[in-house]
């Protein structure tokens, strides 16, 4: 009875453990001349997917995958992931013989704000509009989860003239320890040096590459996509920042957390002007005050952007583009304009659509001296047109290697076919059809997706 009696205690003392995890003292490795605290990745070697891990002040090996598995993948916090797992950004990576290997794929479930030519922008949810100021703006940000600092894309705008703007540097906030700077240079070429953390690193050619600075490895992967750089943070947000646009994607998981000049992503863009105190705006497709009052970003280098009563953009007005031709020579420019778009995209006439009122407001600002350039007028159109040209390739190559889950002819197009003056307000969004139905929001700490590495 006695054996039995103690046989119970054991089992009950079993099952406290388990209900209470780990019930030994915290304690510290010495790894080397390190000190690495318990829990904590003292090494990984992944060619042989195995980590070595502090636990109760032993150096313990950490097997990851199956049996025999090699060439795994390390993410930027020296976590190995297994042969051939699929990290879920919207440009996915797969894990491929020791290397994150981007794929040939856009999500179409994810939300996307295009940003291009002289401030035109759709959000995530679809709506477009056109801002000309030139502070610097929260183009994105994540809404903080247990007081923790937010992720977020920032860009500064930058005049081209005496009206006109055009978005400049950007700034990819992934954690409070990991703040990346891109950057175009004087010939509008994406720079191939980003700033980390206020330090300087190159991004090869080929290949996708974890983000480091003396301080280590960051938790985000970079890696090029021909003149576009992209950026994958841990928080799964998407950056391409190319020589005459930029995009932003947002997977569905962050449905419902995400504010800034993009909109608030929820698949709805009726909300799409919402500010930072949650308050909705009605939607203009000039707008005077809502990128200007609302989401200008904490930092600033310029002092007119310090006070919240100035707005900065001279073009915008609730009723149209201020800055916009009438006559003839908007006619000729509609011409030129569809004549251009037509050749690059001859059987898809709602890209044209999509595009043309955007080119011609970017030509009234030329034509009218709004924009500087040292050539003749006639030359400088020919290198608008050349930036939609490149633009419209760009689309054309997103929309190949995403499935078309709604029209056939429209893809990831979510908008209404834009008037040349003044363009339409679109205020619904659906989601594309083959999308899982919603689901709450979750946390960042709780995600599941690395920011990963070649090496």
């Amino acid at each position: 009875m006695q054996c039995g009696m103690k046989m119970l205690w054991v089992l009950a003392a079993l099952v406290v453990l388990a209900e209470c995890g780990q019930n030994y003292p915290q304690k510290s490795c010495m790894f080397g001349k390190a000190t690495v605290a318990d829990g904590e990745v003292a090494m990984s070697v992944p060619e042989k997917c195995m980590s070595l891990v502090c636990q109760a002040g032993t150096v313990v090996e950490k097997m990851t995958g199956e049996i025999n598995d090699t060439g795994c993948c390390l993410d930027g916090d020296n976590i190995i992931y297994p042969p051939s797992f699929r990290a879920p950004h919207c440009i996915p990576v797969t894990c491929t013989n020791g290397s994150w290997v981007p794929e040939n794929f856009i999500d179409p479930c994810c939300g996307r704000c295009e940003i291009y030519g002289y401030s035109h922008i759709t959000t995530l949810d679809g709506f477009r509009y056109d801002w000309h100021g030139f502070c610097n703006y929260t183009l994105v940000t994540l809404a903080a989860v247990d007081n923790t600092s937010s992720a977020a894309v920032f860009a500064e705008m930058t005049r081209v003239g005496p009206r006109a703007t055009v978005f400049g540097s950007v700034t990819f906030h992934n954690d409070p320890h990991t703040i990346i700077n891109v950057t175009r240079d004087a010939d509008n070429k994406v720079s191939e040096q980003i700033d980390i953390n206020g330090e300087s690193m190159t991004v090869p050619r080929t290949g996708a590459h974890v983000v480091y600075s003396s301080a280590g490895r960051h938790n985000v992967l970079a890696f090029w996509q021909k003149d576009c750089l992209v950026l994958l943070g841990h928080t799964l947000i998407t950056l391409r920042y190319c020589p005459s646009h930029m995009d932003i994607w947002i997977p569905r998981e962050l449905s419902g957390d995400v504010d800034g000049i993009c909109g608030h992503f929820n698949y709805n863009a009726t909300d799409d002007f919402t500010a930072a105190t949650g308050k909705i705006l009605p939607l203009e497709p000039f707008p005077v005050n809502f990128p200007e009052m609302h989401w200008r970003a904490p930092d600033q280098r310029i002092a007119p952007c310090n006070d919240p009563m100035i707005t900065t953009s001279i073009c915008n007005g609730t009723t149209g583009d201020k800055c916009l031709l009438s006559g003839e020579a908007l006619q000729d420019f509609q011409r030129a304009c569809m004549d251009s778009l037509t050749r690059l995209s001859p059987q898809q006439p709602r890209v044209v659509d999509y595009y043309l009122a955007p080119c011609v407001a970017d030509l009234s600002l030329a034509s009218q001296r709004d924009v500087n350039f040292t050539v003749s007028l006639s030359a400088f159109i020919v290198e608008v047109l050349k930036m939609y040209r490149n633009i419209t390739v760009q689309h054309y190559e997103d929309h190949r290697v995403t499935p078309v889950l709604m029209d056939p002819s429209m893809s990831s197009l979510r908008t209404t076919s834009p008037l040349p003056a003044s363009r339409s307000l679109r205020t619904t969004t659906t989601l594309p059809q083959r999308c899982p139905p919603g689901s709450p929001p979750r946390s960042p700490s709780k995600r599941t997706s690395p920011a990963q590495s070649s090496s």
